[in-house]
């Protein structure tokens, strides 16, 4: 990212970050362990949050990478599912490019992009800009008028 805001995709669109929302990947977590099932929930309900700013279009989700947690403390007859750790802060931005995606009618597009990473941003942690960079804007982002 040249300026705190703006990526290059290697496709060649400028991409402007121009909504950022984060939150902590396990706020409101009373308590229990994490699990690959319960991850899976918080990832659906983040994507439907997503979706709102999409006006039902759908976001994209850059894939987590969960940490198993080794010493599970939960007893045997509990462990239905693995214990695992997602990174500690799930974000959904929202990118606007200044030209169309797939249909050329269109003035700009845009796409929400759901990840998880370690800290707050900024900056956008490097493991997701590089995926960030990798993206397929024609086919994911959405065109619309000014």
């Amino acid at each position: 990212m040249t300026h705190k805001n703006t990526l290059h995709l290697k496709t060649g669109q400028t991409l402007h970050l121009r909504a950022l929302n984060q939150s902590l990947a396990y706020e409101g977590m009373m308590a229990g362990v994490p699990t690959r099932e319960t991850n899976q929930d918080r990832i659906k309900r983040l994507m439907a949050k997503a979706r709102e700013l999409l006006d039902g279009c759908e976001p994209y989700l850059i894939a987590p990478p969960a940490r198993p947690i080794g010493d599970d403390p939960r007893p045997k007859f509990a462990r239905r599912s693995p214990a695992e750790l997602l990174p500690g802060v799930a974000c959904i931005g929202r990118f606007l490019a200044q030209e169309p995606a797939s249909d050329p009618t269109k003035d700009i597009s845009q796409l929400v992009v759901v990840w998880f990473q370690d800290e707050f941003a900024f900056p956008i942690a490097p493991s997701v800009v590089e995926q960030l960079q990798e993206l397929d804007w024609k086919r994911f982002a959405f065109g619309f008028d000014y």
